[in-house]
């Protein structure tokens, strides 16, 4: 038997690293009721199926995200992707919070977008300057007391990782 995307079936039955991937996202997915998270492992465990794959460590380290993360998380990661070159240069987690908050209205407060980012940045999916200003209601140092800032480089980075994870959790065309 083959897949549409000429995946042999009968190989991927004794195939370790495939049989390792479904393992890990079938005991997720038991766990689970939201369907953007049932839909990212099934679209996971297909992608991992591809004849192209050659990176298992990353493959079950996604697999571990989407348990992890919240749908939330992953539309945050995706806007930060899609994004990326305008939100490299932004001063501030208002400015970055107001162009999430444009394209998905109010379905997190400013402290749970800060918490989002941090777990993304705790993944090292996303990298962020600790010159980014915070929001006004924590004290800030006073910029006398801080080394002068270079604003040729971004503030905010997304990692190639965080690059792939989109596309390993997406139906393949």
């Amino acid at each position: 038997l083959e897949l549409e995307r000429g995946i042999d079936l009968t190989k991927l039955q004794s195939d370790e690293q495939f049989i390792s991937i479904v393992m890990h996202a079938t005991t997720i997915a038991m766990r689970n009721h939201q369907i953007e998270k049932l839909t990212a492992l099934k679209n996971a465990i297909i992608n991992s199926a591809s004849p192209s794959r050659s990176k298992e460590d990353l493959h079950l380290i996604f697999i571990r995200f989407i348990d992890e993360l919240t749908p939330i998380h992953v539309k945050l990661l995706s806007f930060l992707v899609q994004e990326e070159m305008t939100i490299r240069d932004v001063k501030s987690y208002p400015q970055l919070y107001d162009a999430f908050d444009k394209e998905h209205h109010h379905v997190l407060s400013p402290d749970e977008f800060k918490m989002t980012c941090g777990d993304l940045e705790i993944r090292s999916l996303v990298r962020i300057s600790q010159d980014i200003d915070d929001f006004e209601d924590i004290y800030q140092a006073s910029s006398l007391l801080l080394s002068q800032t270079r604003d040729d480089l971004p503030r905010i980075i997304v990692t190639n990782i965080a690059k792939e994870f989109p596309r390993f959790i997406a139906k393949s065309p």
